[in-house]
């Protein structure tokens, strides 16, 4: 009885494979274009970014968005990923040039949105993104950024009197993403 539960288990297991092999043959590929709503670099720092296949490696992108204080953010840069598009898990090493430090002027401890100057440049970043589901359509993206160049000019601000924390050069993004 032992032996014939194993066959049976056994050929069940092959069956079990060769249905996934079918599926996953049968799955559409990703497009590789998405669209993501988040916050950081990527997004303009509160807004949309959106990505446009080259090949199954790299991508183009560009975002979008609000900086709260200062007006308009932008970004435009390339994602390099390291796994194939089938992975569920992608990490991926990124380049973006636009808005990169927000400097707002504080008067008697209250923030004008007036008052505030966006300063672009350079940012570097390594991230993942996750893609969940059979069709890898939705998902999640993090990433840690450095800001290797900015315009913006501490020296000069303090020279101007403005008094204020220094810059931090880590950042942070998270945003969600849709295949389209």
């Amino acid at each position: 009885m032992t032996r014939f539960c194993l066959v049976v288990l056994l050929l069940l297991s092959f069956s079990i494979d060769a249905a996934a092999q079918e599926f996953i043959s049968k799955r559409k590929p990703p497009s590789g274009r998405t669209f993501g709503v988040g916050l950081g670099i990527p997004y303009g720092v509160i807004g949309v970014n959106v990505d446009f296949k080259v090949d199954d490696f790299v991508n183009l992108s560009a975002g979008i968005g609000s900086t709260v204080f200062a007006g308009l953010g932008y970004s435009i840069g390339m994602k390099y990923f390291i796994t194939s598009p089938e992975s569920a898990v992608r990490p991926r090493l990124s380049a973006y040039y636009g808005t990169n430090y927000v400097f707002v002027r504080e008067y008697y401890g209250i923030d004008r949105d007036d008052e505030g100057e966006t300063y672009n440049g350079l940012t570097l970043g390594i991230g993942l993104l996750f893609m969940m589901g059979n069709s890898r359509s939705n998902g999640f993206d993090i990433d840690i950024m450095y800001i290797t160049t900015t315009s913006f000019d501490a020296v000069e601000k303090r020279s101007e009197g403005f008094v204020f924390d220094e810059s931090k050069d880590v950042k942070f993004s998270v945003g969600y993403r849709h295949a389209l």
